[in-house]
Formats: structure tokens, sequence, C-alpha cells
């Protein structure tokens, strides 16, 4: 209590001193402010910059009059004082440059970008007027020009010299005002705080009365909890006399409260082999103060009951001051029960632990008797692959090696869960476009839902979504997994897939929504359980481990996240999930090498139908118009949406021919190419071509320098594509590339031509139709991403060259020549599209898909 009370006036004395230390400071501080007040220098700021003005209309009006009069070398006095008058400017500027005074006006965004124009015109302007008198009226009109444009931005300097003025006079008055507040204030406090002081004094008279009488009634509140609680206490002196013991005890030990208290605790509770060592630990803690039980818990031991028998008891030990000098407080509970318990829990404990290691030694017999099995059939399919088939043997093998691919999936299936993956799962976040990414999963999973005549579409995901930070391969996993799933149950319907932030909570949230069979009430509960499918009469439906959605849980728990499922059986089901939302920033593009366009001749003899290409191409559009030109002249041909699936696919398969697009989110075309070269994998001595969207000539050579064994420029020639594929599956060198044109027409009619000729007029249409809506989203993600307050060049650039690879595609020549324009002002010179420069686009694109509809229609 003394303690408290001495912290309690020493902290008043601290507070009262602080109050006066207070009004001290800020009778000072209110009396430097009017000091500062008379040495203000504010004023001669706009004073020189009018200056400033001044100087530069005398400037000007010397430069003017040397204009007027003709500048010739003879007029060397005008010249003299052009020079004279610009290094008058030329020193006022440079004072206002590096002068803390105008620091502010400096960093006034009304003034900023006037003074970085003045600041850059004497950058340009200095040379000029150090040079000779002959050069220097060489260049007089261009000098005058521009001495010109300075004026406004003077005037503007000047205007804000004002109000950087008066905003620092204002500040001023607002210290004053701010300091006799503070003195104002901190008088009232001291005088609030010595009323306090008398008050507490009073109070703590009257509170230390009433303390007494609760002292009182607390010990009467604790002899009665102690009665009446349900542990056992026992309470003994210093001597080991029992004082205090309860019904509880009572109850547990059979010994009654009379014959308990005052008998010995160590003779009444303790074993007879236990007391030797209870009595030299009550000799040893009086005499060194070493306690080996008081203040721990859950001391195991034993107790003594009334009938001699003993019981295994846990006792928490502690002591403190009675009024007779040191007392012990022991709480005793009784552990009979919870032995038994233990016991139970032991044997089932080891029960498991037989389970487990049944279970992994069944887990080591899958991976190495199932595994290495089905891989040695899957590389031998492989290998029967590369020999003459007749087509119902090609046919019967891959239907093989499908199932053998099936059953090797629903095995790792069965490995991943019985390994915890939501414990050893590592979550990899890194940065990628998500719509690329979920559009990418709906190009793959769209021909698994037409199998069931179901279309799958993203009907729903929001225009500011870009770049966020996730592990996309878990993502993928995670929505190949419910689209797959909803696949199966559904037949001759729809699938969407709705990406949005939840409201909420800020999250992404990701919903895939199908009208398929719907799953009953009580199997809600437990469809994300391992093994889990659905009832028997849907047996026939699908087939599959039930592990799908297992594994997605366990995906969605490791990424902080949450996953649930709404439905009823017959109207269909709606899976979602919530991860967290990390927006990011689109990373740099990668320095992209492309080489030269080689055209090379096909070679004699040479099968089409034999040859196998894989097409690494983001752009969807891009895809189906490469795949079907190939496909109708009879090659094979396997798709990648990105680079990361393209070397996959490179390594588990042998390719004639691989054609790379080069700017594609994820990993670049370029650094695709690295890997497959650096990796073991089927295809690392397979051509690659490089397919870009007008290649300049510098980039064509650092292709060349990359790897890249052909250059594809955009727009290209199918039949010249499929020659430049034979030509390189045989080994031939290429050819020379033909010269660039620098002139682009609206169109090149011999590009839809050429399509309408391999895909027919109908399908032609469609694919115009196709170009055209995708590029206005494109001008669309342009605008937005042009107009947001933080402009993202690299997007905007990238955004502009996917879509101008489409269009080279199609012959719109006078369109891929505007959006390299644009996109070399993005990338290049930081200059975002104006509205003006992308309203003109659209119109362009309009423009273009009249012609190219013009020329299908006109065709025989």
């Amino acid at each position: 209590m003394t303690l408290k009370k001495n912290l309690r006036s020493g902290a008043t004395g601290a507070v009262l001193t602080l109050l006066l230390g207070m009004v001290v400071v800020s009778t000072v501080s209110v009396v430097n402010q009017f000091a500062a007040f008379r040495r203000a220098d504010s004023d001669n700021i706009p004073w020189n910059l009018a200056q400033a003005e001044v100087e530069y209309l005398q400037f000007r009006l010397e430069v003017e009059t040397l204009l007027t009069q003709g500048a010739a070398p003879g007029a060397q006095d005008s010249i003299d004082a052009v020079r004279r008058n610009f290094d008058v400017l030329y020193s006022r500027i440079a004072t206002i440059s590096e002068s803390p005074l105008y620091s502010e006006v400096r960093e006034n965004p009304r003034s900023a970008g006037s003074f970085d124009a003045i600041q850059r015109y004497f950058d340009w302007a200095v040379p000029i007027i150090d040079a000779s008198d002959v050069e220097l009226l060489d260049r007089w009109a261009e000098f005058t020009r521009e001495t010109r444009t300075i004026g406004a931005h003077l005037r503007n300097l000047s205007l804000s010299g004002v109000a950087v003025s008066t905003l620092q006079s204002d500040r001023g008055r607002r210290d004053v005002l701010s300091a006799l507040s503070i003195a104002g204030l901190s008088t009232l406090l001291l005088f609030l705080l010595l009323a306090g002081v008398i008050l507490i004094v009073w109070n703590t008279s009257r509170k230390l009365r009433r303390s007494m009488y609760e002292a009182e009634m607390t010990g009467a509140r604790l002899s009665s909890v102690i009665s009446t609680s349900p542990v056992p206490i026992v309470v003994s002196d210093k001597k080991m006399r029992i004082i205090e013991y309860n019904m509880a005890a009572e109850a547990s030990f059979g010994f009654s409260r009379a014959e308990a208290i005052g008998a010995d605790v160590g003779t009444l509770l303790v074993p007879r082999d236990l007391r030797k060592a209870h009595k030299a630990g009550v000799h040893r803690y009086f005499a060194t103060g070493h306690a080996t039980l008081i203040g721990r818990k859950g001391n195991r031991s034993r107790a003594l009951r009334s009938d001699g028998t003993e019981v295994p008891v846990e006792i928490s030990l502690s002591s403190g001051n009675g009024p007779d000098g040191r007392i012990f407080v022991a709480y005793i509970r009784d552990l009979t029960l919870d032995l038994e318990k233990e016991g139970e829990l032991r044997e089932a404990h080891h029960i498991a632990l037989a389970g487990e290691r049944a279970k992994e030694r069944l887990l080591n017999t899958m991976s190495h008797e199932m595994r290495t099995p089905l891989h040695g059939i899957m590389a031998a399919l492989e290998l029967l692959g590369n020999t003459r088939l007749t087509e119902t043997q090609l046919r019967y093998m891959r239907v093989t090696k499908n199932a053998a691919a099936t059953l090797l999936h629903h095995v790792n299936n069965v490995l991943q869960v019985a390994s915890d993956t939501s414990k050893h799962l590592r979550i990899e976040a890194a940065v990628c476009d998500l719509h690329e990414l979920v559009s990418g999963v709906i190009d793959q999973q769209r021909i698994l839902a037409a199998k069931n005549g179901n279309t799958l579409s993203l009907s729903a995901f929001p225009a500011e979504l870009g770049y966020v930070e996730v592990d996309a391969h878990h993502l993928r996993q995670v929505l190949v997994n419910l689209l797959n799933n909803a696949a199966k149950f559904t037949h001759n319907g729809t699938i969407s897939l709705r990406v949005l932030v939840h409201s909420a909570t800020g999250e992404l949230e990701f919903r895939v929504q199908d009208d398929g069979i719907g799953i009953a009430q009580d199997d809600q509960v437990r469809i994300f359980d391992d093994f889990f499918t659905q009832d028997a009469s849907f047996s026939h439906l699908s087939s599959g481990t039930g592990l799908g959605l297992g594994i997605t849980r366990r995906i969605i728990a490791a990424m902080n996240g949450s996953i649930g499922v709404t439905s009823s059986p017959g109207e269909g089901s709606t899976f979602w999930f919530r991860i967290p939302l990390i927006r990011a920033r689109e990373p740099a593009p990668d320095t992209e090498n492309p080489a030269r366009d080689d055209i090379a001749e096909p070679a004699d003899g040479a099968s089409l139908g034999a040859l196998d290409v894989l097409v690494v191409e983001d752009n969807e559009i891009n895809r189906m118009v490469i795949g079907e030109a190939l496909a109708a002249s009879n090659i094979k041909v396997t798709m990648a949406s990105d680079g990361l699936e393209g070397v996959e696919l490179a390594a588990q398969q042998r390719f004639d021919c691989i054609l790379m697009d080069i700017s594609m989110p994820g990993i670049s075309g370029v650094d695709a190419l690295h890997l497959i070269h650096k990796g073991n994998g089927l295809s690392k001595d397979t051509p690659v071509f490089a397919v870009t969207a007008h290649v300049l000539a510098d980039d064509r050579k650092r292709f060349v320098e990359a790897g890249f064994d052909r250059v594809i420029a955009k727009p290209f020639s199918f039949k010249a594509l499929v020659e430049e594929i034979a030509a390189a599956a045989s080994g031939q060198a290429p050819a020379p590339s033909a010269p660039d044109t620098n002139e682009a027409a609206l169109i090149n009619p011999a590009n839809i031509e050429e399509m309408r000729l391999t895909f027919g007029r109908d399908k032609t249409a469609d694919l115009l139709a196709a170009f055209l809506g995708d590029g206005r989203k494109s001008l669309d993600r342009v605008t937005n991403l042009a107009q947001r307050r933080e402009q993202d060049l690299a997007a905007v650039a990238s955004e502009l060259h996917r879509f101008k690879g489409t269009a080279a595609i199609l012959g719109a020549e006078e369109l891929v020549a505007r959006l390299q324009d644009l996109e070399l002002q993005a990338a290049r010179h930081n200059s975002p599209p104006s509205a003006e420069q992308l309203a003109e686009l659209g119109r362009l694109l309009d423009r273009s898909v009249v012609s190219l509809q013009e020329v299908i229609a006109d065709a025989d």
C-alpha cells in the first residue's frame, strides 16, 4: 500500500511538472513566432519570381527585336544584348532552383511542371547561347520559338510563388494560434489537476475505511468458497497441522472434518512409504527455502484414505502468509477415473499406430508395385506409337494409353491424400495474369464438357482484376477438379465459371455452377471427404476414386481459403471457394530475342500426315486459326495455352516441330525455348519456330541468338508455314527471308482468301466476328489501363501486342502498323494511347473487318 501511495504521489508530481513545462514552452513558442513574423522573408518569394518574369520579358524583347531586324552576322550589339539578358535570366532561375527558400514553389504540384519545362528550356538553350554567332543565328528562328514557349510557364511560376507565400503566412498564423491554444490548455489542465489532487486526498481516506470492511468480508467469502469447493482442499500451518479441511476432502479421503483439523498432514494423508520423503521436503524448505512441489501444478502422487487404501492424486501446492505465520494450501484431485481413461486411450493409440504402419506399407507397395509398371506401360505405348500401325491399331493404342493415364491419375490421387497433403503441401505464390489462367482452364476443359453434350463458359470476370499473386499451379488444379466434377454429373446442360471479389471479406471468389443431377442434403456435408462418391444409383454416369474434392479441400486450406457447395437434387450444384486476394502489378516483359523470318522449300516426299506439331499460343483465336490450318494439311496438332504447359508437353512427347509464341503470360517464348533445350525431354532437339507479330529487324537478330530455328512473322501464309514445318522436320536449312515493306495497306486480301480456301466461307466469317469482338474487348482493356491513376504501361503494351498478333494473322495490315506504333509508344516512350488514338483505332478496326468481309463476299 505504501509503495502504491509513493507511486501515486510521484506520478502526480510528474504531471504537475509536465504541465508547468508545457505552459513555459508554449509561452516561449508564442514569443518566437512573433519574432519570426518580424524577420519573415516569404515576401521575397513573389518579388523574385515576378522579377524573373520581368527579366524574361526583357530577354524576349531582345530576341524578338533581333528576329524583326533580321539576324545577320553584323548585328553584334543585338546578339550581345540577347546573351547578356539570357545570363541575367539564367542566374535568376539558377537562384530559384538552388535556394531552399523556393523549395515549396519547386515542389508545388501547380508549378512543378512549369519549373521542369523552364529547366528543360535552359538545358536546351545554354549550348546554343554559348555557341558561335554564326551557329546561334543559324538556329535563331528555332531559338525564338522555344523562347516564346516558356513565358506561360514563368507566369505560372510567379503565380505559384504568390500562392506559396500566402500559404506560408497562413501557416505562421496557425502556428501562433496553436501555441496560444497549448498555453491556455496547459493552464486549464494545471488548474484541473490541482482540484483533482484535493479530491483524491479526500476520497483516499474514505476508501481506506471501506477496504478494512471489505477485507473482513473477503475472508468470510474465501472460507465459504473453500468449504463448498468440489475439489478437495487441505490447508496446513508451518508445523504441517491441518487448519482447514473442506467437504470435498471428507468425501474423497473418508476422514471427517473433526478428525482432520489439528492432525498432522504426513500422518493422516501421506502413505507410509512416502512419509520419509515428505518430512525431508518440509525440512529442506524451511532450512533453505527450496521448494520441490510448491508453485507447481499437476504433481502426481498417492494419498491415504481412512480405510487404509491408497488413491492416485494430482496435487497443486501453494503457500502464503496467514495470521500466525506461513500456511500451505493443497488442491488435491482424485485421478482414478482419469487413469482408467488414459489406459483406454493408450490402447487405442497403439491400435491406430499399427493401422498407420499398415497403411504406410500399403502405400509403399502401391508406389512401387503399381506406379512403376504403369509408367512402363505408358512408355511402351509411347514407343509403339512411333511404329507403323494401322488405323485400328492406333485407335486401340490411344484408348489403352488414355486408360493407363487415368489409372495413374487415380493412383497419384490416392497417394497424395494418404500422405496428408494439407501438412506437406507447399504453396508458392507468384504474380500471374488471372484472366489468362482462368481462360486457359476453360479452354482445356471445354472438350471434356462437350463429351456429355455440355457447354462451358466463363460467365463473369471483374474488369478491375488483372495481375494477382497466387499459386497458379494449385489454383489451376482446383479449377480443373471442380469443372471436371461438374462435367461428369451434367449431361446436355450448361456449366459456368464465375470469378468475383467477395463484397464482405474482399477475398477472391470462384463459383462453378451446373444444372446437373445435384447433391442430396445429407451428402453435402460429406462431399469433400476422401473417397466419397455419389449414391450408387448414379454410378453409371462417371467413374473415379472420389478424391478430387478431397484434394481440392486440402489445397484451399493450404491457401488459407474456404470452400463450400449449395445444391438441390435434380436442379444442379454450385461449388464455391474463396482465397485471399493479393493484387499485383504486371511483371516487366522478358526481352525477346527473335531471329530471321526464313522460308524454306518443303522436303521432297515429306509426309505431312506423319508430322506432329506442338503449337504454344496464349491467344484463343490464334490457336484456333493455326490449329485448324495445320489440321487441314493432315498435320497432327497439340495445343498449349502458355509457355509452361508447352515446356511440359515438349518434355513428355516427341514432336516434329514446335510453334512458339513470344509474348505469353507466365514465361515468355524465349524462356520456354531455353527450358526445352536445357531439359532432357523427348523434344529437346526438336526445331522451334518463333511466331510473333510485326518483328523488327533488330528483334530478328536477337531471336537467332536465342536459338530459334525459324521466325514466322505475323501475318504469314499458311501454305508457307506448312512448307517451313516440312522443311525443318526434314533437316533443311532456312532460306533467305523476304524484306519487309514499309507501307501497309488497309488489309492484305491474300491472307483472308487463304483462310477462306482453308476453312470455308462460314468458318472464316465466324473467325472475323470473333476477331471483332476480341478487338473491342482488347480496346476496352487498354482504355481501362490507360485511365487508371497508376498507369501500368507494361500491361498496356502487352495487351496491344496480343491483339496485334491476331490482326496480323488475318491480314489487317494498317491496323497492325497502328498497333505497333502504339505498343512502342507505351513500351519505349512511356506514353499511353490517348483517347483520340484509341477512338481512331476502334474506327480502323471496324473498317478493317468490313474490308475483310467484302473480300469473302466477293470470292467465287
